[in-house]
């Protein structure tokens, strides 16, 4: 019984033409981290303060998960910065092929 193979497709190694693209992609996934860390942290330290239940709860339901979406944009823009290096690597390999 004979196999069959997909084509190899000649794929050209990833070139450093976006090495500041990966870079910041880096910087803003640590930011994203960090500021992810501290915004628990300070949530934590917040519901502490309240001196009613339903303060802390509302606090906890609403204000929370608004300030966990605020801090967590670096990450997605560092995802986005990767998505774009990505994209054109495989444009450039699809035109470095077609020559």
């Amino acid at each position: 019984m004979a196999t069959t193979t997909a084509p190899e497709v000649a794929r050209v190694p990833a070139t450093r033409d976006y090495g500041t693209l990966r870079l910041w992609s880096v910087v803003f996934a640590v930011l994203g981290f960090l500021a992810v860390v501290g915004t628990t942290i300070g949530i934590i330290v917040a519901l502490t303060q309240f001196s009613e239940f339903w303060q802390g709860f509302l606090f906890l339901v609403i204000g929370a998960p608004i300030a966990l979406l605020l801090a967590t944009w670096p990450i997605a823009f560092s995802q986005m910065m990767r998505a774009i290096v990505f994209t054109a690597e495989d444009v450039s390999a699809v035109r470095h092929q077609q020559r």
